[in-house]
């Protein structure tokens, strides 16, 4: 899962057409922290692959959302092309469209506030738990 997991945050990465060197250094940190190695790290950059969704647990699913956030505030700003690829990927993981852009304000205030991912999910899940979901 943790290969799928940093191949979407690749493609998130390349939209603008490169891989920026914060870009790089969060997708190698996630890659580290899940256990690949530099080399692993380094084919899924080079070569990634068509991204797709895994069955993923609701925290599976906030941890890619939430990771997905992270790379596109990773330059300090948010752009209408990584949006539209979140909202993209949102609704692929099944997440509700009413719900897109209360998670985004969410993630992205709690990351601007330094609160820990834990803190985040819980002030999510108790809001949203049964609707995450479609």
């Amino acid at each position: 899962m943790i290969r799928n997991h940093l191949n979407i945050l690749v493609h998130l990465a390349r939209i603008d057409g490169e891989l920026e060197e914060k870009e790089r250094a969060l997708i190698e940190n996630l890659g580290i922290k899940g256990g690949l190695t530099e080399e692993e790290i380094l084919d899924i950059i080079e070569n990634p692959s068509p991204f797709r969704i895994d069955a993923y647990t609701l925290v599976d699913r906030f941890e890619q959302f939430s990771n997905v956030i992270e790379m596109m505030m990773v330059d300090g700003k948010l752009h209408e092309r990584e949006l539209k690829f979140c909202a993209k990927l949102s609704k692929k993981m099944g997440v509700q469209d009413v719900l897109i852009h209360i998670l985004i304000k969410v993630i992205v205030e709690g990351k601007y506030t330094h609160k820990e991912k834990e803190e985040i999910r819980k002030e999510i899940f108790p809001f949203n738990q049964r609707s995450f979901l479609a």
